[in-house]
């Protein structure tokens, strides 16, 4: 008996954005722990949350890129 896999289970568009709005603010669920609640694979999640950033314009990298104005409130 096969262990059920993203591969074979078809998640409509409404499931994947119910579950990004989760891992984004204001709730910032970590993946794992969704991963975990929902037996969905993390490297999944994580492709759909990053896809998501993408499409919404917001930097994936996780170098941190400040203007000037927000390094100034952030030494304020």
């Amino acid at each position: 008996m096969s262990k059920n896999t993203a591969k074979n289970i078809p998640y409509s568009k409404e499931q994947k954005e119910a579950l990004v709005k989760r891992m984004l603010p204001p709730e910032n669920i970590s993946i794992a722990k969704l991963s975990q609640e929902t037996s969905i694979n993390r490297y999944i999640l994580n492709n759909w949350k990053r896809r998501a950033k993408e499409k919404a314009g917001i930097s994936t990298s996780s170098k941190k890129i400040f203007s000037a104005q927000q390094k100034f409130l952030i030494v304020m």
